[in-house]
């Protein structure tokens, strides 16, 4: 899992530099990175946060053609292209002391991201992390929030308290899911108020 943040830069979603004990730099693979080399499933959480042109200027080339060139000098490339190379005599370790890799078959990315509207743009707006390019990018699924009263019953279920403390508990998490709930509704047509809601995970906190 990636979580994203808004200075995140495109190079950081697939490396980061870092040095060693002696001072040398170097980079260090991303779990998105990782994914693509060893066919898992990377979740992009937060997408909505990155600066505008960030996740498709990083990931547009590896999803869509199956290839990208990383800072460290090494290439990927779609399994098609890889098989070709080795069909013509060349082996998987020739391929890789020259910093040639392919992308596995299974790699699959997932990401997460508030709506536009939520974020405080319009879909292919100026600001807004769905731009043209990116919807090429992804399968889109909405996720409804969940009812007011499953956020009750999950908050509770994370509770240690007991007797009265689980009643007052309960009693909180009812009131901060109907604010939520409510601001939530109101904000669809008022993003100023987007920053007042509260996330599940908050109400987790």
């Amino acid at each position: 899992t990636v979580f994203c943040y808004q200075d995140m830069l495109a190079r950081d979603l697939l490396q980061r530099r870092a040095t060693d004990e002696h001072g040398n730099t170097l980079w260090k693979n991303g779990p998105l990175l990782d994914a693509a080399l060893g066919g898992g499933v990377a979740v992009l959480d937060g997408v909505h946060r990155l600066a505008g042109g960030v996740l498709y200027s990083a990931v547009g080339r590896l999803l869509q053609d199956r290839e990208v060139d990383l800072a460290d000098g090494r290439r990927l490339m779609p399994p098609e292209r890889f098989a070709e190379l080795l069909a013509n005599g060349l082996s998987a370790e020739e391929l890789e002391r020259q910093g040639i890799y392919q992308v596995h078959p299974a790699f699959r990315v997932v990401a997460t991201g508030e709506p536009p509207t939520q974020s405080g743009s319009q879909p292919g707006g100026r600001g807004s992390w769905l731009s043209q390019e990116t919807q090429t990018l992804f399968h889109f699924h909405k996720v409804p929030a969940l009812p007011r009263d499953e956020q009750v019953e999950l908050c509770g279920a994370g509770s240690s308290g007991q007797g009265a403390e689980t009643d007052v508990l309960k009693a909180a998490f009812e009131g901060l899911a109907r604010f939520s709930s409510a601001i939530r509704q109101q904000a669809e047509s008022d993003p100023s108020l987007t920053s007042m809601t509260l996330s599940l995970r908050q109400l987790l906190r």
